[in-house]
């Protein structure tokens, strides 16, 4: 299993930019044979930022860049486009996404078995709430500071909703490694029907986990 893991982090990663007839790029997506190893937030500015900053933090540094027309693509890969720019603007998606994602989170090798199940949790934040970084951690018995560090390692952002966990005082906090990211995130939780007032979500939307 540990050699595994070693000759997986050796394999090139394939990037995918994949760009509308106007060559701009919508999303990339980024695939460890035909597994998902990485998305970017689609139809926002800084794609190639976004992976950037994705293949620092899961420290990948063998991958190959490449493009592709979203017409040309397979009808697998244009589902999962099709479903995160669902999920960009609040829009519901099929249950067994989830069965999807998890099944991503187990293969992925640039992920430890704690940031696994931290990720696998905030799977079960449901939409039009959110959740403290320090009840996350409280649930796994760990520091705030330790769950965030998670977040920001996210590699499926929108299809595990990590824009979903913010501080405990309301405030949204930062998003992507983006100058931009608050307002995205705010945006997103806007539009799952979260309201923000001065940066803040009110009390009452915050969820908790069971114990």
């Amino acid at each position: 299993m540990v050699l595994d893991l070693v000759l997986s982090k050796r394999a090139k990663i394939r990037v995918i930019q994949i760009v509308n007839s106007q060559n701009k790029i919508i999303v990339s997506l980024g695939y460890l044979n035909s597994k998902l190893i990485f998305n970017t937030v689609p139809l926002v500015k800084q794609q190639e930022f976004q992976i950037k900053v994705l293949l620092s933090k899961l420290k990948i540094q063998n991958y190959v860049l490449s493009k592709s027309n979203y017409e040309k693509l397979s009808i697998e890969i244009r589902k999962l486009v099709e479903c995160l720019i669902n999920l960009l603007f609040g829009n519901d998606i099929d249950k067994k996404w989830i069965i999807k994602v998890q099944n991503f989170l187990h293969d992925n090798p640039f992920l430890t078995l704690f940031e696994k199940r931290v990720l696998k949790k905030v799977l079960e934040i449901p939409k039009g709430r959110v959740v403290s970084y320090y009840e996350l951690a409280k649930y796994f018995n760990t520091s705030p500071r330790r769950v965030a560090n998670v977040m920001r390692k996210n590699p499926y952002p929108l299809l595990i909703p990590c824009h979903r966990v913010i501080y405990k005082d309301g405030r949204v906090g930062g998003y992507l490694g983006l100058k931009e990211g608050r307002e995205i995130k705010v945006g997103i939780l806007r539009r799952e029907g979260i309201p923000v007032f001065n940066d803040k979500v009110p009390s009452n939307y915050f969820f908790k986990f069971s114990l």
